[in-house]
């Protein structure tokens, strides 16, 4: 596969909105794999369709840690070249899936946009607190394992994982693309 989409989820009617805008995926030719790590006492029924070639569901104890246990499970179990992280509460376009592979292909990762609060983020080159968001990032799995994001529990998790990796001097491609909205 070259992309998995690795999806953190506490609701089961946020998770079955989230697989539709993956099945909605304009990506003809790019095989993708979701993984899905359940935070609630609630078992998905997923039937997989074109763009998804495989899916896996993890069941794993909730955390206060707003997802970041399971993207590292999600990391660990990832079949991809590179790896995506699409919350389930967010709003993702039909170009989503490869404007983030193509953004980070032959590159460590790839940084896209999307709407937030009124702004385009992230909305200049220095990544800040509030003005990125996992739904952003596409990276390569060997890049993504070397940090976890269960390190820094909570607000700005999403800052904290990627300044780390960027940190570790890797190569960078980011893109004007719009590719959703966080809610």
């Amino acid at each position: 596969f070259p992309v998995t989409i690795i999806t953190p989820s506490v609701s089961a009617s946020n998770l079955a909105r989230t697989v539709g805008y993956i099945e909605n995926q304009s990506a003809n030719g790019l095989n993708l794999q979701l993984i899905v790590v359940v935070e609630e006492d609630f078992i998905p029924f997923l039937s997989p369709k074109i763009p998804l070639k495989d899916i896996k569901i993890i069941k794993n104890k909730k955390g206060l840690d707003k997802g970041c246990r399971a993207r590292d499970i999600g990391i660990c179990l990832a079949d991809a070249e590179y790896v995506s992280f699409w919350d389930d509460d967010n709003i993702y376009y039909p170009h989503a899936a490869v404007s983030l592979y193509l953004t980070a292909l032959n590159h460590d990762i790839g940084i896209v946009n999307t709407y937030h609060n009124g702004y385009i983020i992230p909305n200049d080159n220095d990544i800040a607190p509030g003005y990125i968001d996992t739904m952003c990032m596409c990276i390569k799995k060997d890049v993504a394992i070397k940090i976890k994001w269960a390190d820094d529990y909570g607000r700005y998790s999403d800052y904290k994982y990627l300044s780390k990796l960027l940190a570790l001097n890797h190569t960078v491609n980011r893109t004007d693309i719009i590719i959703g909205h966080h809610l």
